[in-house]
């Protein structure tokens, strides 16, 4: 076990509420994250994209 696990979440620490969601609203939601992915995708020049690739970790 490490040393963060008993640790809140973060909903508990933001003191966010849990609330019901329905099927429009992941779609949505994956639209967004997906439409805002794609927008930053496109600012990467091809060098730093394939750079990406070589590296086998990231953090």
């Amino acid at each position: 076990m490490g040393l963060n696990y008993s640790r809140q979440g973060i909903a508990s620490q933001l003191q966010l509420k849990e609330q019901e969601y329905t099927t429009p609203d992941l779609d949505t939601l994956v639209g967004l994250l997906s439409s805002k992915l794609n927008e930053h995708a496109r600012l990467l020049k091809p060098a730093m994209r394939d750079s990406f690739k070589s590296k086998s970790n990231l953090f």
